[in-house]
């Protein structure tokens, strides 16, 4: 049977990037009254940013898997989660080629892996998903503003950011959010 069928899904999605603020991020979030999440892992260095179950794991980089799993066991992490990429890689539980940017470095359409987070989550069934630890603002991150741009008429009731671009286009999440007031 597909792994997906038996996953039990909450209606909030966490997705953890590897931004500095991240640890802070998730926080803030947990804090917010009428919050009952599952968490999704954006890439290798969001292995050690939540400690708590990640339930997925998504990333654009789908060769950083066996290090992200490695990085989780070496500190008594859970490594039982459901992965996600545009392109197949061993370990790989599901594949959609069709959210591939065919040259994500040079245009940023992708989004970065944080979009890519997004997609996963939205085809997950999600209807509330919260980014912690991404903040698209500097160096080599400032190109994926255009994929975020080009999206957020479509996303902006379902997508909120704790930080970053993303919070500045979308809005941080609120109580009345979460709980759809």
């Amino acid at each position: 049977m597909d792994k997906l069928r038996l996953i039990k899904r909450k209606k909030h999605l966490i997705c953890v990037g590897s931004a500095p603020c991240a640890e802070d991020d998730l926080k803030a979030v947990n804090s917010i009254k009428g919050i009952c999440p599952d968490y999704l892992a954006i890439g290798l260095d969001s292995a050690e940013k939540w400690v708590g179950k990640y339930k997925y794991f998504v990333s654009y980089e789908p060769f950083d898997l066996p290090m992200f799993a490695n990085r989780r066991k070496n500190r008594g992490l859970n490594s039982d989660f459901v992965t996600f990429a545009q392109e197949p890689f061993e370990g790989i539980d599901y594949v959609y080629p069709e959210l591939a940017d065919d040259n994500p470095d040079k245009l940023g359409y992708s989004g970065s892996s944080a979009l890519l987070a997004v997609k996963i989550g939205l085809r997950l069934g999600y209807r509330k998903i919260i980014l912690t630890g991404v903040q698209l603002n500097e160096g080599r991150y400032v190109k994926f503003q255009r994929g975020w741009t080009f999206v957020q008429d479509m996303i902006r009731d379902t997508v909120r950011s704790q930080n970053g671009f993303v919070k500045e286009l979308l809005g941080s999440p609120t109580e009345e959010w979460i709980n759809g007031k």
